[in-house]
Parts: structure tokens; sequence; C-alpha cells
């Protein structure tokens, strides 16, 4: 029995001895952080504001939620600087101040149910109950109206990866409230108050598109925007006699984006700029936190305490951002260059992001340097996360595209027989973005057609990714 218990003394003690050297180890190799690389530093640099607070139409977003009677500039300029010192305070909150939302909330009735369908016909026959809505919305709408009179638009830096959701809501609604007004202007006769507002959303919301420096409100933008143009379509198929009346009007919204309504590159250092400076206050943040701030650690097991041991012992922040950067500012990179490039760069970035994760997942230094460094970074989007988002952005050029030959169609008057030729001739802004070819033609169907990259921003058609724009042609 004694030479048993010997034994397992001896076990024990000796994988006592390897739990310490381990720990040593891994202590020691993690002791010294690295010195911040340039590109690292780099992507700390926040950009200093182009646009005065008093001019910035920011502010006037952020604000469209304040009481009735207050200054939607002002409540947007105080507002910014509370979001700001608490995200300073802690990167990791997930639940910022807010301000309390005006009266008046509508119901989605008001919505044209899906991209693909009527909406020209959906306004009209639902004109009693949207004229109803308009009216509880007046504050809600001139405050929409003042933002899209103003002629600059930029987001700040560094918290605008968290504006509140509620400052969306307004906007997209009293957006939708422009176009029922548009729509129920053309139909009473006045095509030219019509178009003109219509025309004023599709500027106003391409001006926001431009100055966007958060993802999802450039998201958003695309969304508003998507909408606009189909709106038009559906105008220029109830009332095609306007392509002609009013050509030089519709040709001044039916341009292709340009290089920075396109650009993402802008957005992307953005997310950058917040997620750096997530990472390099991370052990302070987690040890304040009462929450899991480790991806997959609510999962694991591990007590909290053990996360924040596991942290203040093995995380270093210099390593992970100057890690994060060589991808990152790929990444970034990425995001410039247009449709006619998408597919190149893409690959590109997936090449380049399997050779970055690879040699950070090299064995034995996966586990012993900055361990939880890595358990971050090996949870960073892939290339194909981000390209969507990019896609969703070409894709509305695309279409943007398709109206505009259908517009020249109508314009034309083109004959039914005559428009495969027709649109084999399109201009170059009449082409597919993606590589200059011709648009499609379904005779069959008498419809238009484009195909994108991204379902989420094109007509429901059994889950393809094809604009579809349907003509009732002549001959």
């Amino acid at each position: 029995m004694r030479p048993f218990i010997t034994k397992a003394l001896l076990g024990l003690l000796v994988l006592v001895g390897l739990l310490v050297i381990c720990a040593t180890v891994i202590i020691g190799t993690n002791f010294a952080d690295e010195e911040l690389s340039p590109a690292a530093r780099k992507m700390l640099q926040v950009p200093a504001p182009s646009v005065p607070d008093a001019a910035n139409g920011y502010f006037v977003l952020l604000g469209m939620t304040a009481p009735e009677g207050a200054d939607p500039l002002e409540a947007g300029i105080k507002l910014q600087a509370t979001l700001e010192r608490e995200y300073r305070e802690n990167p990791l909150r997930t639940e910022y101040t807010q301000v309390a939302p005006i009266s008046g909330n509508a119901s989605d009735k008001e919505r044209c149910p899906l991209r693909g369908e009527d909406c020209v016909g959906f306004y009209l026959k639902n004109k009693l109950a949207l004229l109803e809505w308009k009216t509880s919305q007046e504050v809600r709408h001139s405050r929409y109206m003042r933002l899209m009179g103003m002629k600059d638009f930029e987001e700040p830096p560094l918290f605008s990866v968290h504006m509140p959701w509620p400052a969306y809501v307004p906007v997209v609604r009293a957006a939708e409230m422009n176009l029922i007004s548009a729509v129920l202007a053309i139909d009473a006769g006045d095509a030219e108050a019509g178009l003109t507002t219509i025309a004023a959303e599709i500027k106003g919301h391409r001006r926001l598109l431009a100055g966007s420096r958060m993802l999802i409100w450039k998201m958003i933008n695309v969304s508003m925007l998507r909408r606009d143009y189909q709106v038009l379509s559906d105008v220029l198929e109830h009332w095609p006699e306007l392509a002609q009346t009013h050509a030089p009007l519709l040709a001044g919204i039916l341009q292709p984006l340009d290089a920075r309504e396109s650009d993402m590159r802008q957005v992307m250092e953005m997310e950058n700029l917040f997620a750096a400076n997530m990472f390099l206050r991370l052990r302070e943040t987690s040890a304040a936190s009462e929450d899991s701030t480790l991806p997959g650690m609510e999962s694991s097991g591990l007590s909290r305490k053990a996360e924040q041991l596991f942290i203040q012992a093995s995380y270093m922040p210099n390593a992970t951002l100057n890690a994060a950067a060589l991808y990152w500012t790929r990444r970034a990179e990425a995001g410039s260059g247009g449709a006619a490039t998408a597919r190149a760069r893409k690959q590109e970035l997936v090449s380049y992001y399997d050779a970055w994760a690879a040699d950070l997942n090299r064995l034995p230094w996966k586990y012993l340097r900055n361990p939880a460094g890595k358990v971050f970074l090996t949870v960073a989007e892939e290339p194909g996360t981000f390209f969507t988002y990019f896609e969703r952005v070409y894709d509305l050029d695309g279409y943007i595209r398709l109206v505009s030959l259908q517009a020249a169609l109508r314009r034309e008057k083109v004959a039914k027989a005559d428009v495969a030729a027709f649109v084999q001739r399109a201009a170059p802004t009449q082409r597919n973005p993606y590589n200059g070819a011709a648009m499609g033609w379904d005779p069959a169907g008498s419809s238009l057609f484009f195909e994108g990259w991204q379902p989420a921003t094109a007509n429901p058609d059994n889950e393809k990714k094809v604009h579809r724009i349907k003509m009732a042609m002549p001959g």
C-alpha cells in the first residue's frame, strides 16, 4: 500500500511541477508586450472632422427622436457627447443613453410590402389610410426635411459604429412618406411636383450614402435608395410618358454611383478604429465587466473569474493589434475599386486571409504566445462576410443602371420586338457594373433583369440574386 501512495504522490508532484512550468512559460512568454507597428498606429488615428457641428446633418439625424419642441441639431450634439463619454468609459458596453422617442409611432401599414411588388399600386390602393398616417407624422417629417436640406453630412469617427437605433426609424418612415406624397401628386395630375420630390429623395439619400462612415448606416442608405429607385421604376410603368416629358430631370438622378458613394474603404477604416480601441482596452474593460468578453466563453464552463485571470495573464494588446492590422488594413483597402474589379479583389483578400490565419494558428505559438488575443483574432470576420456589404452597394449601382435603361426604353418608345437589340447597344451607364455586359431581357416575361451578388438586395425571386423590372411593352 505504501509504495502505491509513494508513487501517487510522486505522480502528483510531477503533474504539479509540469503545470507550474507551463504556467511559468506562458506568463514569461507574455510578460513583455510588443511595440505597436506603424500599421497598427495608423489604424488608431482619429480623423479630424471636416464639417463644423452646426452644419453637420449627422447631428440632426442623431436628434431625430428628441422630445417635441427640442432642436434636433442641439439634441444630437449633446447626445453625441454623452455617447462618446460612455464609449470611452467602456468600449464593450452594449447599452447607451438614448433620447425618448417623439409621439406618433406608426405601424407598418404605410410600407410597400416587398421589393419587386408594385409600390405605386400599393400607395394608390391605400390612399386614405396613408393620408391619415401622414397627419400623425408632422414633427418627424419636419425634422427629416431639415436633415435632407442640409448640404453636409459626415459621421463623427470612433463612436459612429454604435449610433442608437431609434434614430433610424423616423428617417426610414419619413422617407417613405415623401415617396407616398410624390405618387399621390402624380396621380392628381402634378407630375412635376411628384418627380421633383422623388428626385430630392434620391439626391438626399445619395448624399447620406457618400457621407456614411458606419457600416449599418451605409446599408440603411443602400436600402432606402433601392426603395427610391423601385418607386421611380414603378412610376415609369404607371405613367410611361413621363420618361419623355421629364427626361432632363430623370437624367440627373439616373447616373451610376460615383466613387465616393460606392467606396467602402472609409467605412472599414472606421470599423478598424472602433475594434482597435476595444482591443487596446480589453484588459481593463474585462476586469470591470460582469459579462463574458471572450467569444465562446459563455458555453465553455469557465467561471467569470477564471476568464478574467486568463485574459490578465495571457493577453497582449499590442501584439493582438499588430496581428489584426495585417489583415484589417488589407480588408479596408479591398473596399475601394468599384464593382468591375470586385471579384478579383475578393479572391485576393481570401487568399491573404487564409495565409494570415494559418500563420496565426501555428503551433506551439498559438497556445504559448498571446493565446487570449488569438481567441479574439480567430473569430475575426472572414472576407466573405464583409464582401456581402460591398456587394450590396454594387448591386444598388446595377439596379440604378437597370432603371436608367428602363427610362431610355420608355423615352424612345421602343417596341417589344426591338427591345433585345436596344439593350445590346445600351450606353455603358446602362450595362452590368460587374462585367460591362448588356442587361438581360426576358421576352416571355416582358422584363428587364440584372443578376447581382446579394439576395438581400434583389427582388424576391425564389431566393435568386435577380433584380427584375416588368414592362408592358407596346408592339
